[in-house]
């Protein structure tokens, strides 16, 4: 079988009703969970201890991803204070992407749960992290 591996870190956050490109990113990770729901009857087995184990069925699902990029200070769509901007409680739509093709994670919709900011005195771009928690289905990667 061929593998063909993804290379990169691709993505971009979208806020507001025009989908304004806040921020590129050049790392993103994602992480989807799922709750368990444990299951208990007369009917679980027990090893030849007597203890008794637990059925799980799969609960309510939840995702975040960590971003980070840098900092856009453009005029009109500055990442942070821009109309819209990237704060805590605001809306964003994620394209988290392996490839521009694209094939990755598009439109995933959540809000900001953390920013954290900062620059250095050297030649260097400010940059930011941020975590949103999601609030719709994640789907697999397409």
């Amino acid at each position: 079988m061929a593998v063909d591996y993804a290379n990169g870190t691709e993505g971009r956050v979208r806020v507001g009703v025009g989908n304004t490109v806040v921020a590129s990113l050049n790392e993103w990770s994602l992480e989807k969970s799922v709750a368990e729901i444990p299951i208990n009857t007369f009917e679980n087995t027990a090893n030849s201890d007597g203890i008794v184990f637990t059925n799980f069925e799969p609960g309510l699902g939840s995702g975040t991803a960590t971003l980070s990029g840098y900092y856009n200070v453009d005029a009109t769509d500055k990442t942070e204070g821009g109309t819209p901007g990237l704060r805590i409680g605001v809306a964003v739509v994620l394209d988290l992407l392996f490839t521009r093709t694209p094939f990755g994670y598009t439109d995933l919709a959540g809000f900001v749960r953390d920013v954290k900011a900062g620059t250095k005195v050297e030649n260097s771009m400010a940059s930011f992290s941020a975590t949103v928690r999601f609030t719709g289905t994640i789907g697999v990667a397409a």
